[in-house]
């Protein structure tokens, strides 16, 4: 038998363990580079995605604040334009107008939200490690820099965060990160079908054609170039070439090219292609079929997304 599978909402108890396997990751949106993303947005690196934790309540950042370590509070750091700058992105918020962390205003104290990646207030961001060994999340260079901390002079709820200048000090951190994209994750139900972008199969440890990667885009444009707001593809790990497309109802594997291949988020087991109001859900069939129906139906079929087991080491 296989080694257990690991679903993400775990990996931040689980810490740590393939570090080395973890500096080398990538997120790449196909095997595509960057002659064609000149013309249709910045495809861009990112870092494997992590989790923001508080060691004092093991609470996590998450766009609406601190609260629960789950995969909805996983992020990635993505370099943006030609200006060092950054932008913090969460991995599957399908919401472009709350996909990276934006600080607003420029006082002394300013609100953290989730905001538009286009956004001047969301591309100058950094993780910086301290001397310490533990991380803090900063905006902006120099001594205008401002520094991520929990709660503010004015409310000291512990779940809401703010930026004050860095001198004042900071909320320190540790950044757990996942093999989601370097080692590819399943699309998996809860009694352990896997969706391969057609149909749903029983799992496999072994079977690679049911491994995917989280692909990140921007669109054209933006404020310090770098392109604006956030898009997100599901390519098979073994073939990037080949990403989930949905057309109406009907969902199946195709070209990582053209709108059908864009748009995709998790939220609460949803899986969802599509913006706004015109979200559709993946509904799994008696027979193992899928399809797609419109989310505000109420009807899909729970996914979690599940790493492959550790690799067995040799005798």
């Amino acid at each position: 038998p296989g080694t257990p599978q690991t679903p993400v909402r775990a990996m931040a108890r689980r810490g740590v363990a393939r570090t080395a396997l973890l500096a080398a990751a990538v997120l790449v949106l196909c095997a595509e580079k960057a002659n064609s993303a000149k013309k249709k947005g910045d495809r861009s690196e990112a870092s494997a995605p992590f989790f923001l934790m508080d060691s004092s309540d093991y609470m996590c950042l998450r766009p609406d604040g601190f609260g629960s370590c789950d995969m909805d509070a996983l992020w990635l750091q993505v370099p943006r334009g030609k200006h060092n700058a950054n932008s913090i992105v969460s991995l599957l918020e399908g919401d472009p107008k709350a996909s990276c962390l934006e600080r607003v205003g420029s006082g002394k104290e300013s609100k953290v939200k989730a905001g538009k990646c286009s956004k001047k207030g969301a591309k100058r961001w950094e993780v910086v490690r301290g001397e310490d060994g533990v991380y803090y999340v900063t905006e902006g260079t120099g001594k205008k820099a401002h520094c991520i901390v929990r709660g503010s002079s004015h409310d000291k709820a512990r779940n809401l965060v703010s930026t004050q200048e860095c001198r004042k000090g900071a909320t320190p951190l540790r950044r757990e990160a996942t093999t989601l994209n370097s080692e590819g994750f399943f699309l998996r139900t809860l009694d352990k079908k896997c969706f391969d972008g057609d149909t749903f199969r029983t799992c496999s440890d072994f079977d690679r054609t049911q491994l995917f990667g989280l692909g990140l885009q921007f669109t054209p444009g933006g404020i310090f170039g770098g392109g604006g707001d956030a898009t997100r593809s599901i390519f098979h790990y073994s073939t990037p070439s080949s990403c989930i497309n949905r057309s109406g109802r009907t969902v199946k594997n195709g070209q990582c090219k053209g709108n059908n291949a864009l748009d995709w988020s998790m939220e609460g087991g949803m899986l969802m292609q599509g913006k706004g109001k015109n979200k559709y859900c993946l509904v799994r069939l008696n027979d193992n079929k899928a399809e797609m129906r419109p989310c505000k139906e109420g009807v899909y079929e729970f996914i979690e997304m599940v790493v492959p087991p550790l690799p067995q080491a040799s005798a």
